[in-house]
């Protein structure tokens, strides 16, 4: 039981599609990203990995000075609070 109401998730990106507005002009990105096993048990993704071995994430990105953030194939960790 985690008792620190965190928790942290390593993800990595699958797929980033551009959005173009009728100019072609980028105007938003969708990331898609899946949780990444870790088989380090100590590791902090490891316990997610256990508890939660499969999901998707996908966000859109409408702020241009973001969108070479996110890269197709590198992974990210996703730290999760409880709202309080």
């Amino acid at each position: 039981m985690n008792t620190t109401n965190t928790t942290r998730a390593l993800f990595t990106v699958m797929d980033v599609l551009e959005r173009k507005d009728a100019e072609g002009q980028p105007v938003a990105q969708i990331v898609r990203m899946n949780p990444s096993y870790v088989s380090n048990p100590s590791n902090p993704n490891h316990v997610f990995w256990k508890a939660t071995p499969s999901g998707n994430l996908e966000m859109q990105i409408s702020n241009p000075s973001a969108f070479d953030f996110f890269k197709p194939g590198k992974s990210y960790w996703l730290d999760f609070s409880a709202v309080e």
